[in-house]
């Protein structure tokens, strides 16, 4: 991530994110957001990798099962603005996100999530465009992390098969491994 301050990076540090500049002769912290109050949430744990925009947006999501399946509190992907804001943030009910989102040439945000509910618990792949409206959203069993292919493909696991999607949701590939 790059700062008036020179080179950073951002790491999750007790549910804080917490970007650092290395310019110094000794790390110095550029701003502090505490993930819970920040984002006005009392979700009770659990949080995802990071990934920094060109820009220097910082993305990330956070929920728990506990929360999910409870009803509790949603899981949330969240962008945080170069200066420490919070940019947007994006409920999934019932959702704990337990990869960290990723990021497309065009700006989408990829992120997956587990979807907890009384009599079943599936996986979803939320589209988010920069500004933090769902685009389109894709849904099978329990997810991996989404990878982008250079031709903007998302690639993403879902048990023993592997979907390989258009950049609008649309499915371009299964392929079963089987059982």
């Amino acid at each position: 991530m790059k700062t008036k301050a020179g080179i950073s990076m951002a790491a999750f540090l007790a549910l804080r994110l917490l970007p650092v500049s290395f310019t110094a002769e000794a790390p110095t912290p550029l701003w502090e957001f505490i993930i819970f109050s920040d984002l006005g949430a009392t979700i009770t744990g659990g949080s995802s990798a990071i990934a920094v925009g060109p820009d220097s947006t910082v993305y990330g999501g956070i929920g728990s099962a506990t929360d999910a399946i409870t009803r509790s509190q949603p899981g949330v992907v969240f962008a945080v603005e170069p200066d420490g804001d919070l940019k947007w943030r994006y409920d999934v009910t019932g959702g704990v996100i337990e990869h960290g989102p990723v990021l497309a040439p065009g700006g989408t945000i990829y992120v997956s999530a587990d979807i907890y509910e009384p009599t079943r618990v599936y996986g979803k792949l939320f589209a988010i465009d920069p500004n933090g409206e769902k685009k389109w959203e894709f849904e099978s069993a329990r997810l991996g992390a989404p990878a982008i292919a250079s031709d903007g493909a998302v690639w993403i696991t879902s048990g023993p098969n592997l979907f390989v999607l258009e950049p609008d949701g649309e499915v371009r590939t299964r392929i079963d491994h089987g059982s």
